[in-house]
This record gives structure tokens, sequence and C-alpha cells, in this order.
């Protein structure tokens, strides 16, 4: 706002004021902090340098400006989640344009700076709000999130507002008819899809069965509606979402603990216990997987085959306490 409308560092300079807000700059360092130790401590969402590379985060960061944008002018194809993918570069098409809208976007606010400056302002006032919940600190497993456009995308339709009523006061009536018809549509196409997205959050399963048929790949999708099923008792739907589960991450130990968790569940015994093997030879460290292993052996009456499995469970936890207590139990005997 010093910048445009009011037009202050004309006359005040930039660093007045920087100055005058030094309090306000303060505040909002604290806040963002306190946020990121939030996150870090309590939720775990936020995933650590190491494990997501800057080149990475800097081309989620252009995804997000170009997403945000280009559903303000096409809003279809809208879903709760959007998982996020990994090993992305330049050579993906849509990271291309990506990089290539928001880049020439920039340079053209940057060199109209002075003879449109409404454009500048909205165009860095939306960066400014996109960059805190883009790739630059990522958190969970969604490249991008509905919910955060609903703030940034307030000073681009400041600036779609400002210049249709700027054509508005220098046209003829059949372009006043041409105007009011396309703010009417978009009326209508943002309340049909806004109407959609609240059927869509109305609870957790309606939410990700419509993640499901945007993404049916995505592996955080079919796990959360696996629990989802299985906190209601709905064990033989929740089997469809772990079968598709160890399809899309068969590498991984998670998904085999979560089929097995169902196929227990189910009575299918035999089945979990392959499952729990699964789990535990994909991560040998892991003292819950051997636990889980454990407790499905002894069910089956392969006690010493369970006591094995405990002992190693407590090798890799020694305060692993149910596992201390169901050895000491098995070596007790009958």
């Amino acid at each position: 706002m010093d910048y445009y409308p009011l037009g202050r560092w004309q006359n005040s300079g930039w660093g007045q004021l920087v100055r005058e807000k030094l309090v306000l700059f303060a505040l909002a360092g604290l806040a963002a902090l306190a946020a990121v130790a939030t996150e870090l401590q309590k939720s775990g969402l936020m995933i650590p340098l190491e494990k997501l590379s800057t080149s990475l985060r800097v081309l989620l960061m252009f995804q997000s400006l170009a997403f945000y944008a280009w559903k303000l002018l096409w809003p279809a194809h809208l879903s709760p989640f959007y998982p996020m993918k990994l090993g992305l570069w330049t050579s993906h098409a849509p990271i291309l344009l990506s990089v290539l809208g928001v880049g020439l976007v920039s340079a053209l606010a940057l060199l109209m700076r002075r003879r449109l400056p409404v454009f500048a302002a909205g165009w860095g006032a939306y960066i400014a709000l996109v960059l805190p919940i883009s790739g630059l600190v990522q958190t969970g497993q969604s490249a991008v999130a509905m919910r955060y456009a609903y703030l940034a995308i307030l000073p681009l339709v400041l600036v779609a507002a400002g210049a249709a009523l700027w054509v508005w006061r220098r046209s003829q009536p059949p372009a006043h008819v041409a105007i009011g018809a396309l703010l009417g549509s978009a009326i209508l196409l943002f309340g049909a899809q806004t109407r959609a997205l609240i059927l869509a959050w109305r609870n957790d399963e309606t939410l990700w069965r419509t993640v499901l048929v945007k993404f049916p790949d995505s592996p955080t999708a079919n796990r959360v509606l696996l629990h989802t099923l299985l906190d209601q008792g709905r064990e033989r739907e929740a089997l469809e979402c772990a079968q598709r589960n160890v399809e899309l991450s068969p590498q991984m130990a998670e998904p085999h603990s979560n089929l097995a968790l169902v196929l227990a569940r189910l009575g299918r015994l035999p089945d979990a216990a392959l499952q729990y093997e699964q789990a535990a030879r994909i991560r040998p460290d892991d003292a819950g997987a051997r636990y889980n292993l454990a407790l499905a052996l002894e069910k089956l009456g392969r006690t010493t085959e369970a006591i094995d499995q405990y002992q190693q469970a407590l090798k890799l936890r020694p305060d692993f306490t149910p596992a201390r207590n169901a050895l000491a139990r098995l070596q007790a005997g009958p």
C-alpha cells in the first residue's frame, strides 16, 4: 500500500517506511518461528531440509505461484488434496510452464511498475502471501492446498476488479453487458465449484473418496481412507484400500503393516502374519513391526517363533514394555 495506492515511498523513502514497521516485522517473525516450532514438535508434518532438496523446494514454489493464479482464472478439476510428486524437474511440462509463466508475469510487473503500479503491487502482494505456504517450507505430503488460496488470491482479485472498473468507465453500454455477463458467469461457476467442495469436506470419508477420484494412485489418500474405514469397523471396505496401498508402495513397510492389521481384524491370521513378516524384512530395525509379527505368530500357536520376535523387538527397544510383558507371559508357560 505504501507503493500503491498511497505512493508514500516517493516522499518518505523505503528506509523510513521499513523502520516505522520494525515492530510489526518483529511480531511477524516471532509468529513465524512459533508456527515452525509447533509444526516440528507437535504435528511432525514439516519436512526437514535433508529430506527435500532445495531445488525441489524452488520448483514447488513456482508450482504454487502458478497453481493458485491459474485456478482463479480456470477453477476446474479442484480437489481437497493434491499429492506432492518427488523427482520434479523443468523437463516436466507443468513445472516448465509454471516457471515460464511466473517468470514472465514477474518480468512484466517489474518493467511496468511505473506505468501500471497497481499490477506490480498486486503481483508482489500475491507472491508475499503465497511464499510462506509454498514448497519453500513444505509441510505434509500435499503440493498445494485450495484452502491456502482464500487469502493469497485477494490481491489478484482486487487488480482484476480494478481493471474491470477501468474498462467499465471507458466503454459503451454493449461492453457493460459483456462485463456483466462475464462477472455473472464467474459467480455461477465459483458457486458451483464451492458447493461441490463443501460436499467433499462433509467428513473424512467423503474428503478422501473425492481425492481418490482425482488421484487414484495416491498412497496418502488410500492410507488415510483405510484408517477412516477401520475406525468405523468397516474392515471389508478397508481391505481394498490396504491392498491398493501395498501395490503402490511395495517397498515400504507401513503399507504391509496396514494390510496385516486389516487381515487380522478379518480373522485371516496366516495372511496377516505373512504381511507382518514382509514389513519386518523391509524394516528389520523396527521394534513395532517385530512386536506385531510376534502377536500374530502367538495367536497362530507358533510360540517359539513368537518368543524369538519378542526378543528381537526388545533388543531394538529395551524399554518396550508390551513386548517384555508378552515375552514373560510366554516364557512362564501355561
